[in-house]
């Protein structure tokens, strides 16, 4: 019994590290991603109650929040917003 605890773990383990999707990942490439200056300069204003503001991956708002990552690519909710480990697995970037 001992040893499938440590099997269970050891897979486990395995898979997250084999994922490649970690906060630090999502956060590093989505601040990587060029800001566009066909959108407007972020502004407190854009925030919505969720506290994000909507765009695609290609509507990096100017002065965007080191940070803030994007979800929901493809779709009418596409956003970006402060990181939430919560939903990592969403995080397009």
């Amino acid at each position: 019994m001992k040893d499938l605890k440590k099997y269970f773990i050891l897979l486990i383990f395995l898979i997250v590290l084999l994922s490649g999707c970690t906060s630090q990942d999502c956060q590093t490439r989505c601040n990587n991603i060029k800001e566009s200056e066909n959108v407007p300069h972020f502004d407190k204003q854009m925030i919505l109650p969720g506290g994000c503001y909507y765009g695609s991956l290609n509507q990096k708002a100017l002065g965007t929040p080191a940070g803030w990552v994007h979800y929901d690519e493809g779709s009418q909710r596409a956003s970006w917003c402060p990181f939430n480990p919560d939903f990592i697995d969403d995080c397009d970037c």
